[in-house]
């Protein structure tokens, strides 16, 4: 009994408690919000006392971060989007190895909530800015003067926060080290280019609102398929990384699509148009297309006949990483989603190409003011490169919600046997539920897009003539880059209704007397 009680109150029978530093860094950093005018709860940081057998203390948050595990779904509302959900991955790794290392009981830890709280900011509100006001400016700014201030090594608070775990335990478990190698770089990045990003803002709108959210839909759908198909191990980190040891093939194959096509580029599709339109990559598509590595849209029903050639070498390969069992699933199903992840793949070239459209169409409002100059882009044909945007994003999104059924049914087949991997786990996160994750970014994404098309079909249906157009050969260039994509992408999809000529192409450029005339 004594020998029990000695336990107990020691702290190495019962539950865990907080220790002192982490109760001075709970003060520490609500002090540090309230210093930065960062609005957060009156007891965020607060701690609540009692005692486990009349003889010991146990002490822990009042308001812990046990919803760790609870992602945030839901599509891209602004242009900060791709940062937020970067800042969100980051800490979400952190906490998962403070969780690691602590167990549940690190949901009380003063860091862990800190990561929760930024993580909230990230993609509740950074997320959602729509345009570059001022407010939202100075909001990024108190961000960075809360990362400078908490690295002050003058005062005494701070240096005790050493005390807590995670704020400075090792490179892998630190937060402080996070905060200054990883955000405090992209926050300043988006600081110093606010100015940048204002007059961005004011050209073609409707165009680049499309172009974000298509750019997001292709990374989303990157991160879906890097996430649905591992076994192997948790897929916390993105998919332009090189992968190494077991399940190569995907995680490979997804950092060489990142690598060729520059996607991962904060300035992507700018970055890639000159590589783009490079005159060997022009003439490898052609010799690809040539080939019959092309293929049209599709609808969702799919027979084994339907896929390319390229289609069921990637099938092949793919079944001989993952198998029918690490997913709960009967072989037939197996192979299916298999069958509809290799089609998932052709879809992201299908998704860039789309980009690559509507990034040139934007870049016509941009030079001559008027979405869809008279001639250079017919209203006809505006209307039909819609109808193909629409169409490629109703086939990425119907073939992902696909895809997703059959893996949940998998899922719930493991968690009914409580076999326990990587892809699902009854830990708060696996790969099947970061890749809902990713799906339910996808969806709403795309839905939104869909939306924007048809707001943008039916200004061309209003639009009639066209603004006056000063910069006439920068316009030229940017007709020839458009011809050479939309003949492209209308090889690449074969006989097709939206595989249709725009312009007919020569080595001459446009009269452009003819196409605003």
């Amino acid at each position: 009994g004594a020998c029990a009680f000695c336990c107990v109150r020691r702290g190495c029978l019962g539950p865990p408690s907080l220790t002192a530093g982490d109760a001075r860094a709970m003060e520490t950093f609500a002090e540090l919000y309230r210093a930065q005018d960062i609005d957060i709860d009156d007891e965020h940081f607060s701690t609540n006392t009692k005692w486990f057998c009349y003889c010991r203390k146990q002490i822990a948050a009042v308001n812990p971060a046990s919803d760790w595990g609870n992602l945030f779904p839901g599509g891209v509302h602004g242009f900060l989007a791709d940062t937020a959900i970067v800042i969100n991955q980051q800490m979400l790794q952190l906490q998962h190895r403070m969780w690691s290392h602590n167990g549940d009981f690190a949901a009380n830890l003063p860091v862990f909530i800190v990561a929760q709280e930024w993580r909230f900011w990230a993609m509740q509100k950074l997320r959602h800015v729509q345009t570059p006001t001022s407010q939202d400016k100075e909001m990024i700014w108190k961000r960075l003067e809360w990362i400078e201030r908490a690295r002050e090594l003058g005062r005494i608070d701070l240096i005790k926060l050493r005390d807590t775990g995670g704020w400075d335990d090792s490179d892998e478990l630190s937060l402080l080290v996070l905060l200054r190698r990883d955000i405090a770089p992209k926050l300043k990045r988006l600081h110093d280019n606010w100015e940048t990003f204002e007059l961005q803002q004011s050209f073609a709108q409707q165009t680049h609102d499309l172009v974000s959210a298509c750019v997001h839909l292709t990374r989303s759908l990157c991160r879906f398929l890097q996430k649905v198909l591992c076994q192997s191990h948790l897929r916390l980190g993105d998919f332009d990384k090189p992968v190494h040891g077991t399940q190569f093939l995907v995680g490979q194959r997804l950092a060489d699509i990142a690598e060729e096509t520059m996607l991962c580029d904060p300035s992507f599709p700018l970055c890639y148009r000159s590589k783009f339109f490079s005159d060997q990559h022009l003439a490898e598509v052609e010799e690809a297309l040539d080939r019959g590595v092309g293929s049209p849209i599709r609808v969702v029903g799919l027979q084994q006949e339907d896929l390319t050639k390229s289609e069921r070498e990637l099938v092949k390969d793919i079944m001989g990483e993952v198998s029918a069992k690490g997913f709960g699933l009967d072989p037939a199903q197996h192979l299916l989603m298999v069958q509809h992840c290799s089609i998932l793949f052709h879809d992201i070239s299908l998704l860039i190409d789309v980009v690559m459209v509507i990034q040139s169409l934007h870049n016509f409002a941009s030079i001559g003011g008027m979405l869809f100059l008279s001639g250079a882009v017919s209203t006809e044909h505006a209307q039909e490169v819609m109808d193909f945007v629409t169409a490629a994003l109703s086939e990425t999104q119907q073939r992902v919600i696909a895809v997703s059924d059959i893996a949940q049914s998998g899922w719930s087949n493991m968690r009914r046997r409580r076999a326990e991997s990587p892809w699902s786990s009854k830990s708060p996160i696996d790969n099947l539920r970061l890749a809902m994750n990713a799906k339910a970014d996808i969806v709403k994404v795309s839905q939104e897009a869909i939306h924007a098309t048809r707001v943008i079909k039916s200004s061309v249906a209003r639009s009639v003539g066209a603004d006056q157009l000063d910069p006439e050969q920068e316009l030229s260039q940017e007709v020839q880059y458009y011809n050479k994509l939309w003949r492209l992408i209308s090889k690449r999809l074969g006989k097709h209704p939206f595989a249709i000529d725009m312009l007919p192409l020569d080595n001459s450029s446009p009269d452009i007397t003819r196409l605003i005339s």
